[in-house]
């Protein structure tokens, strides 16, 4: 009850600054160190010290990795310019797909979960024998307190990082994409001034 209760007297605090909260994210230079910054704080001296030994802070950590990589795969987006201002159109019809849409749709979400999955296994192992051997351990230990943090903000970032920007990267690549993908991300964050324009132009 005390979890739902902050969670939504921050919800009806910060709500007024969600849109410029995200506009800077996706567009100011200075917003991956902000982010990046933010993040690590909160996993490591933000973060109050569990006196029974709960896995609540691995949990808050996978959240926090990942908002951070999606912060930073939306920052690159932008900057990529695979997000654009410039010819966002909305809103959206909601159309029937057809058979071709289908089968990519099908290709798009397998090659992703292999490449999730992929990245998953393989980050795990380097960075929990990378950690271990920083923090002057002398076999790679997942469980020490210090190395699961990092393990866990560094995989789960990369993970969120690669579910916005790396995987549709490829899909682009291959000619698999799905066209409004990242216009639709840019309407949905202006969609105030969107319905404006289309109210207007309906006049």
């Amino acid at each position: 009850m005390g979890g739902i209760f902050i969670s939504i007297t921050i919800m009806a605090v910060t709500f007024p600054f969600w849109e410029d909260f995200d506009w800077y994210q996706q567009t100011h230079p200075f917003a991956p160190f902000v982010v990046l910054t933010t993040a690590i704080a909160m996993c490591t001296v933000l973060y109050p010290k569990s006196k029974d030994g709960s896995s609540s802070k691995g949990d808050a950590v996978h959240i926090v990795g990942v908002i951070a990589g999606v912060s930073l795969g939306s920052w690159l987006n932008f900057h990529f310019q695979f997000t654009s201002t410039s010819d966002v159109t909305g809103p959206y019809d909601v159309i029937i797909p057809s058979v071709r849409d289908l089968a990519l749709q099908i290709l798009r979400f397998f090659i992703g979960v292999v490449i999730i999955g992929l990245l998953k296994v393989t980050l795990k192992v380097i960075t929990v024998r990378l950690f271990s051997r920083l923090y002057g351990l002398k076999s790679p230990n997942p469980e020490h307190p210090s190395v699961k943090t990092a393990y866990k903000f560094a995989v789960y970032g990369v993970l969120g990082f690669s579910i916005v920007f790396l995987v549709p990267f490829i899909h682009c690549m291959f000619g698999l994409e799905r066209e409004s993908y990242f216009k639709e991300v840019v309407w949905f964050l202006h969609m105030p001034l969107n319905k404006i324009l289309t109210q207007e132009g309906k006049k």
